[in-house]
């Protein structure tokens, strides 16, 4: 009998070493997927700490006021969504490339392991060496993940920064700092990624009969065996997560998690599928296009599993970039029509510029109103006040305004075209309030309905007038006549003063003169309309900057499964190749088979992210945003980046296939056609 620690410790090194192209690429996708969890808990820990000094620093009254504790806990909770979403995929991604690779050696080695076991080994040698290749690998990729994602730290502290104080500046950016359990836990998902990946075939291995397992025909057919088993457990899979996903009840961790059962229920469907289509598309394919292309098709269709696996990993990469360019058009339509609709001045004095945050503490006292109605130049202006309000254990955004200057500002604009806009105005001019819509959603308020707000004279009761559609706050918008709130909570600052031209044509200099003569013992700044558009486009695209840049590293994990795939493509089928290359077939039409199954492979996982990705911007992105904002934004479909998907897909297919083409060079005809 062979002693189980000599066999594992001679096999399992060597193994890793004897195919270093396979390991490399398994290596690579592993270690990525740990630099992105890395980076972000970094991002995360160097948030909250700076935070924590800041409130550390702050007196007991300060620190009792409503605004930056809520708006921080609320900012970086959607951040963590996005980011855990994004690192679930890629490591999702790395979990099926290692399966394959785990798959393809077990197959290739079933000779070597039925010997093994006629000379004594046991199934649990068998086993335990597979699961220590795993573990090595893991370990390794884990370590070298964790010292990238370091060194990456700082550049996503800095990004997770400028995307958390476009809302609202309460953090400052800095270095980043390393959590302790960092290093505990980018091991964790190394090792776990590789064994989880690892566990499926070195158990089917260590089951196979010796005798069997002599052959290596039947190895390779032992793999998709079990495909129709597969599938009855996907659609069960499928709805169970399904259903969490949508409650509405369901914590933010159990849908991210629930989507990746969905994710992976879709990878167990897919091998049914394609065998359900493979044989009239053959026939299909056989008499219309080359022979490389039937053979191509056939090489995907033989190996079901093998090609869903790779298809849903780099169509889930694919899915972020069109699920990220969907909810950023859709949001950016949504709120420019808004503010196309209420944005009636022409000028707007703030003591904060807008490349710093979209809600700075900053303000200036009232009396500049008064010299700014005194310039012959200017018809309307309209004082603003905004201040966050403890609300139903959230930070809400009151908002005073002068509700007769902003009504004249709107009617001069021709923006009072319908009912609801001049109900909006007498409501707030008889003294009631007009809250949001996602306020409405989120408390459970209607029209009609009585709310309470704390003010320093104590809790006063308002009557809501109207609910109207308000995208200046995700926890809900509270607007009030600033006659009431000066009279209730005794504050005569402002925030912003929109101003209206008497003459469109002299908004120029009128801008010029307002910037130099303006004094409050405040620096002031005076923006115009079309700047705090620009603004507020730029505040979206930053919200998204950070998880464009986590994005990337997810489609860069993708491309590494694509190559991984064709690499198992080709030797899993060195005897097809060899007989191929045997009865005068040559080695350039064999490449344009790698290359036709390769293209196949970047177009179906283009096309599958395209429609995963629309999944995720308008079906599960909008329940998210319901669920913690309220917001109800029409999905608005982006075919540009959908266009731009779909031919990356098949360029990064393409481009991945160079390494298993050098593979397939080295191919030796007679050994690969050698009986068993």
């Amino acid at each position: 009998m062979i002693p189980g620690a000599v066999l594992w410790l001679h096999l399992a090194p060597a193994q890793l070493l004897r195919h270093k192209l396979r390991t490399l690429l398994s290596f690579a996708s592993v270690a990525l997927a740990v630099a992105l969890l890395v980076a972000i808990r970094i991002a995360d820990f160097t948030m909250v700490r700076a935070f924590e000094r800041i409130r550390s620093a702050m007196t007991p009254l300060e620190q009792a006021a409503p605004g930056s504790s809520g708006v921080f806990d609320y900012t970086l909770g959607q951040m963590r969504t996005i980011s855990m979403g994004v690192t679930l995929v890629a490591a999702m991604i790395g979990l099926f490339i290692v399966f394959n690779s785990a798959a393809v050696s077990v197959a290739e080695r079933s000779q070597q392991f039925g010997t093994l076991r006629a000379l004594g080994a046991r199934r649990r040698d068998v086993l335990a060496t597979l699961l220590i290749e795993s573990v090595v690998l893991g370990l390794a990729a884990s370590l070298v993940g964790l010292a990238i994602g370091v060194l990456l730290a700082d550049e996503t502290v800095k990004h997770a920064v400028t995307s958390l104080n476009v809302l609202v500046q309460v953090i400052e950016a800095g270095r980043a700092e390393v959590p302790v359990d960092v290093w505990l836990l980018a091991p964790l998902l190394g090792v776990a990624t590789t064994v989880l990946g690892t566990l499926a075939p070195a158990r089917g291995a260590a089951r196979v009969p010796p005798v069997t397992a002599l052959s290596r025909t039947a190895a390779w057919r032992g793999q998709t065996a079990r495909v129709t088993r597969w599938f009855v457990v996907a659609v069960v899979l499928a709805i169970g997560g399904t259903i969490l996903v949508v409650r509405p009840d369901m914590p933010r961790s159990v849908s991210i998690a629930a989507f990746g059962v969905v994710v992976f229920a879709l990878a167990l469907a897919l091998p049914q599928l394609i065998l359900w289509l493979a044989a009239p598309v053959r026939g299909l394919v056989r008499r219309a296009c080359g022979v490389e292309t039937w053979l191509a098709l056939d090489n995907i269709a033989s190996a079901p599993a093998r090609t869903s696996l790779t298809v849903v990993a780099f169509a889930g990469s694919l899915a972020i970039v069109v699920g990220v360019a969907g909810m950023l058009l859709s949001l950016r339509t949504a709120i420019w029509k808004w503010m196309d609709d209420i944005f009636a001045f022409d000028l707007s004095v703030q003591a904060h510029p807008l490349i710093t945050t979209a809600y700075g503490p900053a303000s200036f006292p009232d009396t500049l109103l008064t010299d700014v109605q005194a310039d012959p130049r200017v018809l309307h202006a309209c004082g603003v006040r905004g201040v966050f309000q403890p609300y139903a254990g959230r930070s809400i955004l009151l908002i005073a305004l002068d509700a007769g200057p902003f009504f004249q500002m709107l009617q001069r604009s021709g923006r009072l075209s319908d009912d609801a806009s001049h109900s909006v105005i007498a409501a707030l001019q008889r003294g009631d309030v007009v809250v949001s819509d996602n306020f409405s959603y989120l408390y459970g308020v209607r029209a009609g309905d009585t709310i309470d707000l704390d003010s320093p004279a104590g809790r006063r009761s308002f009557r809501v007038g109207q609910v109207r559609e308000d995208y200046s706050w995700p926890l809900g918008v509270v607007l009030i006549d600033r006659a009431p709130y000066v009279a209730i909570w005794g504050d005569h600052a402002l925030t912003y003063l929109d101003v209206q031209a008497r003459d469109p044509a002299d908004v120029a200099g009128l801008h010029g003169d307002l910037k130099r003569n303006l004094r409050a013992g405040v620096p002031l700044y005076v923006h115009t309309t079309a700047s705090l558009k620009v603004a507020a486009n730029n505040v979206l695209e930053d919200w998204f900057r950070l998880a464009n840049a986590q994005v990337l590293l997810a489609v860069i994990i993708g491309g590494v499964g694509v190559a991984n795939t064709l690499l198992v493509s080709v030797l899993g089928q060195a005897r097809q190749v060899g007989l191929m290359r045997a009865i005068g077939a040559t080695r350039r039409q064999v490449q344009r088979v790698l290359l036709v199954e390769a293209g196949i492979l970047g177009l179906l996982s283009g096309v599958l992210g395209v429609l995963m990705g629309i999944a995720i911007a308008g079906l599960v992105a909008p329940i998210f945003m319901l669920r913690d904002s309220g917001y109800r934004f029409p999905f608005i479909v982006p075919w540009t980046t959908i266009l731009l998907v779909i031919a990356s897909g098949l360029i990064i297919a393409l481009v991945a296939s160079l390494l298993p083409l050098r593979t397939l060079r080295r191919v030796d005809v007679v050994q690969s056609i050698a009986a068993e």
